[in-house]
């Protein structure tokens, strides 16, 4: 299965890509931390060698034509979503991709400009993942809710 985990930040993606990873034996695009430049031709080497794959990637807003035409060639689409408030806890303690408040403005006020098409999008594939505290949905069950949908 080739998936796609987008989402606001600090939903967990990368937590569960790397998941999937090491407990379902997926393999994760990008490969490094962070998408580079040759991205696009590393997930279309991926899903030609590897029956099961999963992109990681939260993108810029200007690229939502770019991730449509990843999922009508096949790749399945899920946004990570929750409390606005825990997410942005989540965003500004990370260690390993830190972000300034003025990053997590700049991005939500993207998603919320863009929400009707990113909602068009992946209807039907929105998980709220994280709920006050932060708490995350531990991996197992997002997988769970994922795997419902076969």
């Amino acid at each position: 299965m080739h998936l796609l985990i987008s989402g606001i930040p600090g939903t967990g993606k990368s937590t569960f890509t790397r998941w999937l990873v090491s407990e379902h034996g997926y393999l994760r695009c990008p490969s490094a931390e962070e998408p580079g430049s040759t991205f696009f031709d590393e997930i279309d080497r991926a899903r030609k060698s590897h029956k099961d794959v999963v992109i990681d990637y939260g993108f810029p807003l200007g690229q939502l034509n770019r991730v449509r035409s990843i999922i009508a060639s096949g790749v399945e689409p899920w946004w990570f979503d929750g409390d606005r408030d825990a997410a942005l806890q989540v965003f500004l303690a990370r260690v390993c991709h830190p972000g300034t408040k003025f990053d997590w403005d700049t991005q939500l006020r993207q998603i919320v400009e863009h929400w009707k098409e990113l909602e068009t999008t992946f209807t039907g594939r929105i998980l709220n993942v994280i709920s006050p505290g932060p708490v995350h949905m531990p991996n197992e069950e997002r997988w769970e809710l994922i795997n419902a949908r076969h």
